[in-house]
């Protein structure tokens, strides 16, 4: 089983990779971009080339992602991206964002199974043309999971590399339950190599998935930023398993990922400002796996989270941490 890790905007980039790679070496298979929304005329703009320099991604295997709805906008940034060096693409169906399912792409494509066959039939006949592979990120449907029946006879169509498969419709956000069946019926029913993805917090619940579906892959994304340790741990992890003195390899393995990345956005990013939203962001989901809750640590692991979130300037925040860093 290869293990994927997913695009999330705003997070995942050139220097989250970088960093998570040297602390955690070859535990990923492929890296997944976050989107690259780029129009016909404007191609891919000056911060994507950047993100995805072949120089900037050293090391492991990135996969850039692209948004669209457009074909001539699919070739056009298809063709400068296997310029770069790229072989393969991953097309996003299944962002669930209002802005961008107003305009018709992401999980948005998902509404009109007309246009999206229509779309699917040039980008295809485009990257076979040029020797590209195209995998898509879809979700079951915009409304309804029986939408997934009619989608996955259309993906059944094309030689689609790889079909990641995100088990919720549209309008479930990430927040309701995943609709787990699905992915059973698309076992069952498809011909397309599978991969898994929601909702996996740890190795126990991955490798599951992997006796249930040998064939299948797995893409985990919020996962890994609760517990960047979770491929190291032994196979008895839980999800939602704390941080602390009782798994010291983990929790140093966490600081490490932590300071490097840390470093690299204070070398990089124009200010404290923006380092501090950057690291604030990632908190949100880090916090998930400190004791908040126990009388003794979890009240000082609380008062710290909260000093993180209130931090105005860099010195703040590294005192707040340094609370975390030190468990009683």
């Amino acid at each position: 089983m290869s293990v994927y890790f997913a695009p999330m905007e705003g997070i995942t980039g050139r220097l989250f990779r970088s960093s998570f790679e040297e602390v955690f070496p070859h535990t990923i298979d492929k890296y997944f971009s976050p989107f690259i929304a780029s129009g016909v005329t404007k191609g891919v703009a000056g911060k994507d080339l950047k993100e995805l320099s072949p120089d900037q991604n050293k090391g492991f295997v990135l996969v850039p992602q692209l948004l669209t709805n457009d074909s001539r906008d699919f070739a056009n940034t298809a063709k400068t991206l296997q310029g770069m060096g790229y072989d393969e693409i991953n097309l996003n169906l299944g962002c669930p964002s209002k802005t961008v399912v107003s305009k018709k792409r992401g999980s948005g494509m998902l509404e009109d199974p007309e246009r999206l066959e229509a779309f699917l039939e040039e980008a295809f006949s485009f990257s076979d043309q040029n020797g590209i592979r195209l995998s898509l990120k879809t979700r079951l449907g915009s409304a309804s999971d029986e939408e997934f029946v009619r989608l996955l006879s259309i993906y059944d169509c094309y030689p689609v590399h790889e079909l990641i498969i995100h088990l919720r419709v549209r309008t479930d956000y990430y927040k309701l339950p995943l609709r787990p069946g699905w992915f059973d019926f698309a076992a069952k029913n498809s011909k397309l190599k599978l991969v898994y993805n929601g909702d996996i917090q740890s190795r126990r619940e991955m490798e599951q998935i992997q006796k249930t579906y040998p064939a299948a892959d797995v893409m985990i994304g919020r996962g890994f930023l609760m517990r960047p340790w979770m491929l190291e741990e032994s196979a008895s992890g839980e999800p939602g398993e704390i941080l602390g003195r009782e798994n010291p390899g983990a929790f140093r393995k966490f600081w490490q990922f932590h300071d490097r990345l840390y470093q690299r956005y204070k070398e990089e990013m124009p200010g404290e400002r923006a380092v501090l939203f950057k690291c604030k962001e990632l908190w949100f989901y880090m916090a998930q796996s400190f004791d908040t809750a126990s009388e003794d640590r979890g009240r000082e692991n609380k008062k710290a989270m909260k000093a993180i979130k209130k931090s105005q300037y860099l010195s703040d925040y590294e005192g707040a941490i340094e609370i975390l860093r030190h468990p009683g």
